[in-house]
C-alpha cells in the first residue's frame, strides 16, 4: 500500500516518551523435581515458578488479574516452530476443588474451537525464528460446586503438573513434574501495581480562542505559568474524535503539528494548532510538562458551542481565485486547449501548461466549453483552482487516451492529481480511450485513482476544500489485475478489477457530491468529507468493482442520499458492496441512501464480500482486570481520569491519541465505554498510561482497551439485497454507539450455490486481533487475543421484509477465535422493528453462538442452578453472558401465509435479563420478542 495510506493504524499514530521509575517485582523460585518425561526429539522443560509476570486470570477470558503467574519455559522446539496448543492439567476434581485444575490454550479440538473446554487460559510468548517458548498460568483456577456456587482455588504446593505442548505440524511434546516449593502457593504472589507518572492539575488558566478566519488556525492560551526560563515540554492537544496535535508536528507532518508562542515573561503560552473538525461545543484534552521539571499536568479545554472550527479555512492559497473564469475549447490535438488572451488573440497551449499558471496566479478559475478534450498526461493541480465544465457533465468530456505510467518517474497517481487545498472540479465527465489502465505502481494495483491525491516525491500536504461535483465518471478496468492465475475466480472470471474512481489522502477534507459513476470505489480518509447525492451504475464490463464507498480512519464523514444499482451484472460488471470502512473512527452517518439492483454477491460467488455495509476494526490492546493496573485518584474532576498498564501486558503498542476505547466487560458497570483521549509510554516502556475522558468508576472489574467505532449511524436507508446473498449491515468489531434506525432492508429466498442467503442484519462480534507489533510475542496460532465489545447498539424501527435472514446476533466462537468467560462483550437493544414475511421462515431471529457447524444443544455449555457451566456433554463451551440483549415492541405480519410453529431461536444469550443456554424456540405469540399484528 502507500506510505500515507496506511502509515497511520492501530498505535502508530505519534509516540511520547515519559519518565518513570523503574518496577521491581518479586520472585518466587521453587525447585524442580521431575517425575516422569516423555521427550519428542530434543524438547526440554524448565520449570521457573514466579518470575514477576502477570499475563493469565483463572478463566478462559485473557489478560492479567493482579498476581504472578507460573512460568515454565519449553526449549528445544524445530526451528521456526509455532506452538499452536498447550494444555496443562493438576489436581483431578475433588470435593475440595470441585472443578479441579486444567489450563489451555490455542487450537486443542478438531472442530477449530480454540480453548473449546473453557480451561483457565495458558499464555506463550514465542519469537519468530526461536527454539524455545514461554509458558504462563494463573497459579488462580476457578472453582463451580455441584450448587453453582463460583470460587477461586490456588494450585497446592508439591502438586502434580502433566503438560503437553503441539507445535507445527500436530506435533507433540510431554512433560510430567511436581514444583517442589519452599513456599506456600496460597496465596498467590501479588503483582505489583504500576506507578503512576507524578500528575497535577494546574490552577492557571487554559482558554480557547477562536479560530483566526485568515490563517485557519484556532489557539489555546495558557496563563499563570512560572515565567523566566520555563517554557512548556512534551505538549500534546487531543480531541473527542480521537485527534491529536503535538509540537512541533503530528504524525510526522509538520502542516499538522502545533506552534507555541511565549508573551509577558513566559508567564503565558500562546498554543495555535491547525483544527481538524468543527470542535465548537466539545472538551479538548490538553497535557504537557515544565521544562523545570517532570511533573505531568493535564487540563481540560471547554470550547464554546459558538466557536465553530472551520477546516476548509485551513491553508488559504496565495491568490485569491479569480471570480472570473477563463473559457477554454478543445485544442483540435492532443493535450491541447484554446482561450483568447487578454489582447484578443487566439492561444492554443497544453492544458498542463495553463494549469501549472495557477501557482503564479496568473488563471486559477478554468471553465471548459462543450467538446471532448483528448489528454494522453496526467492532470496536475498543484494550486487552489476551479476546473468547471459548461452545462452539464454530458456537455464536457475529458478523454483521456493513454494514461499508463509509472508513478516513480512522474511522482504522480492517477489521470487527475490534485495536491492542492481549494480544489474544485465540476461538471464534465471522464472517460478513457482503452479498455485498460495502468494508474498507479506496477508493484500495487488497485491504489490508484482516476481522482488521486497522492504524490510519489513530493511531501504530503493535507488537502482540505476539495470539491468534486457534477461529474460523470466512466471507470475502465485495472490492467494490472488482468492476470487470472494470481487473482483468479475469487475476483471475476477475467480475474479484472475496476479502477478506483476518487482516492483521496489522508488527512484530506471535503466534499464528493452529485456525480454519476459507471464503476469504481471512491475511498476517503480521516475528514470531515460530505458525500451526497451520488449515483453509482455497475461497474465496467468485465470486471468487478469491489465497493461503492470506502472509509479509513474517518471521522465526521456523512454519506447521505446517494444511489447504487448493478441492473446488469453479467454484462456490466458487479459491484460488491456499498461501503466499507477500516481502522475504526469517530461520528460515521449512513443516511437516505437506496442500494438495489443485484448490488452484492451473486448466488453463484465465493468472494468474501457479503456485506452491504460493513465497518472493521478488530485491534485490542489490552484486556484484563483493574488489579493489575493502578488508577490514579484525587480530589477533584480528574479522579480516576488515568489508567496506568505494564507495557508488558499490553498486546501491542499504544501510543498518542487514536479511536481508543475502555471497555467495561463485566460488573455492575459491565456495558459502559469510556473514550481514551491520550496514551503515552514511560522511560524504557515500562507502563503505559491511559487519559479518559470521563473517570472510571469504582470497584474492580475487567475491561479492554480498543481501537473503535464512536458514534456510528445507520438512518433511513434503503437496501434491496434481492437476488444477492449479501447482508445489507454486517457489524463486527469494536463499537461505541450505534444506532441503526428507520431503515428498510428488503430480501428474497435467493441462496447462493455456497449455501449462503441474504439477512437484513448481522451483529457478529468475532476475534480481536493484535493491534500492532506485540508485545507479548505470538499471542495464539490465529492472530485472535479475545472478542471484539460492541456496546451501545441500537436496533429500532426499522422494516425488515423478506429475506431469509432477518436479525441474527451471535458471537463467532470457533476457528481461531478463543473461548472466553464470564464477561459481556456484546450489548443490543431489538425495539419497535416490523418484519414483513409472505413465506414461512423460522429464521427470523437468530441469538446465540453461530458457528462450529451451527447450533446444536451438545456443543454448548448448560446452566447449573443459574451458574454457567461446561458440561462432558457439550464439545465445546459457549458462554451465555457474551450477549445481553434487550428487546420489546417487535412485530411480524405475515403477509397471506400462515406462520411457522416459531421463527425465533435463542442459543447461549441472555435475553431481557434471562440466561439461555440450550437451543431454544420462542414462539411469534410470545411477546416480547416477536409480536405477530397480522396473519
Amino acid at each position: 500500500m502507500r506510505p500515507f495510506l496506511r502509515q497511520i493504524e492501530f498505535g502508530t499514530l505519534f509516540r511520547r516518551v515519559r519518565r518513570s521509575g523503574v518496577r521491581r517485582r518479586s520472585s518466587f523460585l521453587p525447585d524442580l523435581d521431575s517425575l516422569e518425561s516423555r521427550r519428542l526429539l530434543s524438547v526440554q522443560f524448565s520449570w521457573l515458578g514466579y518470575t514477576g509476570t502477570d499475563l493469565t486470570g483463572p478463566t478462559a477470558a485473557p489478560g492479567p488479574d493482579g498476581t504472578q503467574d507460573l512460568h515454565i519455559q519449553v526449549t528445544g522446539l524445530p526451528s521456526s516452530s509455532t506452538v499452536s496448543a498447550v494444555t496443562i492439567t493438576g489436581p483431578a476434581p475433588s470435593q475440595t476443588y470441585p472443578s479441579g485444575f486444567s489450563w489451555t490454550y490455542g487450537i486443542t479440538d478438531p472442530s477449530g474451537a480454540v480453548n473449546p473446554t473453557a480451561g483457565a487460559s495458558v499464555q506463550v510468548l514465542m519469537e519468530s525464528s526461536t527454539t524455545a517458548a514461554d509458558v504462563y498460568f494463573s497459579p488462580i483456577v476457578q472453582q463451580i460446586n455441584s450448587r453453582g456456587q463460583i470460587s477461586d482455588a490456588t494450585l497446592p504446593s508439591n502438586s502434580s503438573l502433566a503438560v503437553t505442548v503441539t507445535y507445527d505440524g500436530g506435533q507433540t511434546a510431554n512433560y510430567t513434574f511436581t514444583g517442589s516449593q519452599t513456599g506456600a502457593t496460597d496465596p498467590a504472589p501479588v503483582d505489583v501495581a504500576p506507578t503512576l507518572p507524578a500528575l497535577s492539575y494546574p490552577t492557571n488558566t487554559a482558554t480557547f480562542v477562536p479560530q483566526n478566519t485568515t490563517t485557519g488556525d484556532a489557539s489555546i492560551t495558557l496563563t499563570g505559568l512560572p515565567g523566566g526560563s520555563t517554557t512548556l515540554t512534551n505538549v500534546v492537544l487531543s480531541d473527542e474524535a480521537g485527534l491529536a496535535w503535538e509540537d512541533p508536528e503530528s504524525y510526522g507532518r509538520y502542516e499538522l503539528g502545533l506552534s507555541i508562542a511565549y508573551q509577558d515573561n513566559n508567564t503565558q503560552a500562546t498554543i495555535t494548532f491547525p483544527p481538524y473538525r468543527d470542535e465548537a461545543g466539545s472538551t479538548m484534552t490538553l497535557s504537557y510538562q515544565l521544562s523545570s521539571g517532570s511533573t505531568e499536568y493535564v487540563e481540560d479545554i471547554a470550547v464554546p458551542s459558538s466557536d465553530h472550527t472551520y477546516r476548509s479555512l485551513l491553508y488559504p492559497g496565495t491568490y485569491p481565485i479569480s471570480s472570473t473564469p477563463l473559457m477554454l475549447s478543445p485544442g483540435g490535438s492532443e493535450n491541447m486547449v484554446t482561450y483568447t488572451n487578454s489582447s484578443d488573440q487566439k492561444v492554443t497551449v497544453d492544458i498542463q501548461t495553463l494549469l501549472n499558471d495557477a501557482v503564479s496566479g496568473t488563471y486559477n478559475n478554468f471553465e471548459f466549453t462543450a467538446g471532448t478534450y483528448q489528454i494522453d498526461e496526467v492532470l496536475d493541480l498543484q494550486a487552489p483552482m476551479i476546473l468547471q465544465g459548461v452545462g452539464s457533465s454530458a456537455d464536457v468530456e475529458f478523454m483521456f487516451s493513454s494514461t499508463s505510467q509509472n508513478p516513480s518517474s512522474t511522482g504522480l497517481y492517477g489521470a487527475i492529481n490534485i495536491r492542492s487545498s481549494h480544489v474544485t472540479l465540476e461538471n464534465f465527465s471522464i472517460s478513457f480511450g482503452q479498455s485498460s489502465v495502468d494508474l498507479g505502481p506496477t508493484n500495487e494495483p488497485g491504489t490508484a485513482g482516476i481522482i488521486d491525491a497522492f504524490d510519489v516525491n513530493a511531501y504530503q500536504q493535507a488537502l482540505v476544500d476539495v470539491n468534486v461535483t457534477g461529474l460523470t465518471i466512466h471507470a475502465a478496468f485495472d490492467s494490472l489485475y488482468s492476470d487470472k492465475g494470481s487473482y483468479g475466480d475469487s475476483l471475476d472470471p477475467n480475474g479484472y478489477l475496476t479502477m478506483p474512481s476518487i482516492i483521496m489522502g489522508n488527512f484530506d477534507s471535503g466534499t464528493i457530491e452529485n456525480n454519476t459513476v459507471y464503476g469504481g470505489t471512491i475511498t476517503v480518509q480521516f475528514g470531515p468529507w460530505t458525500i451526497s447525492g451520488n449515483t453509482f451504475v455497475g461497474s465496467v464490463a468485465g470486471t468487478l468493482s469491489p465497493g461503492v464507498f470506502g472509509v479509513d480512519n474517518g471521522h465526521d464523514v456523512t454519506i447521505q442520499n446517494n444511489t447504487a444499482t448493478d441492473p446488469s451484472p453479467s454484462a456490466d460488471g458487479q459491484l460488491e458492496r456499498f461501503m466499507a470502512a477500516n481502522w475504526g473512527g469517530y461520528n460515521i452517518s449512513i443516511v437516505g441512501n437506496s442500494v438495489s439492483e443485484n448490488v452484492g454477491v451473486l448466488p453463484d460467488d465465493e468472494v468474501n464480500a457479503t456485506e452491504e455495509i460493513l465497518p472493521e476494526s478488530f485491534g485490542v490492546a489490552y484486556e484484563g482486570s483493574t488489579r493489575a493496573t493502578a488508577i490514579a485518584s484525587s480530589s477533584g474532576s480528574y479522579n480516576r481520569r488515568i489508567i496506568a498498564i505494564d507495557s508488558s501486558e499490553l498486546f501491542g503498542q499504544v501510543q498518542g491519541a487514536g479511536n481508543w476505547t475502555l471497555f467495561i466487560l463485566d460488573g455492575s458497570h459491565s456495558g459502559t465505554a469510556i473514550k481514551v483521549t491520550q496514551a503515552y509510554e514511560s522511560s524504557g516502556d515500562t507502563w503505559t498510561y491511559f487519559m479518559l475522558a470521563s473517570p472510571l468508576p469504582q470497584g474492580t472489574f475487567d475491561f479492554s482497551i480498543a481501537s473503535s467505532y464512536n458514534t456510528f449511524t445507520v438512518s433511513g436507508n434503503m437496501i434491496d439485497t434481492s437476488g444477492t446473498v449479501s447482508t445489507a449491515l454486517v457489524l463486527g468489531s469494536y463499537f461505541d454507539d450505534v444506532q441503526v434506525n428507520g431503515n428498510t432492508f428488503k430480501g428474497d429466498q435467493t441462496v447462493g450455490t455456497n449455501g449462503w442467503f441474504s439477512q437484513a442484519i448481522r451483529i457478529s462480534p468475532g476475534g480481536a486481533q493484535i493491534s500492532g507489533a506485540s508485545t507479548l510475542g505470538t499471542y495464539n496460532p490465529n492472530y485472535y487475543a479475545t472478542i471484539v465489545s460492541m456496546f451501545g447498539v441500537v436496533i429500532s424501527g426499522n422494516t425488515i421484509d423478506d429475506p431469509i435472514g432477518g436479525v441474527h446476533i451471535w458471537v463467532f466462537v470457533g476457528y481461531g477465535v478463543p473461548t472466553t468467560y464470564g464477561r459481556t462483550y456484546t450489548n443490543v437493544a431489538l425495539n419497535n422493528n416490523k418484519f414483513i414475511y409472505t413465506y414461512k421462515n423460522e429464521n427470523i431471529i437468530h441469538m446465540g453462538d453461530g458457528s462450529l457447524d451451527g447450533p446444536n444443544p451438545s456443543e454448548f455449555s448448560q446452566l447449573v442452578n443459574g451458574t454457567v457451566e461446561y458440561t462432558s456433554a457439550a464439545s465445546y463451551f459457549v458462554d451465555p453472558r457474551d450477549i445481553s440483549v434487550t428487546t420489546s415492541g417487535n412485530t411480524i405480519n405475515w403477509s397471506g401465509v400462515s406462520p411457522p410453529a416459531s421463527d425465533v431461536q435463542i442459543d447461549a444469550t441472555k435475553v431481557n435479563g434471562v440466561l439461555y443456554d440450550s437451543t431454544t424456540y420462542a414462539t411469534s405469540t410470545s411477546p416480547p420478542l416477536l409480536q405477530v399484528v397480522k396473519k
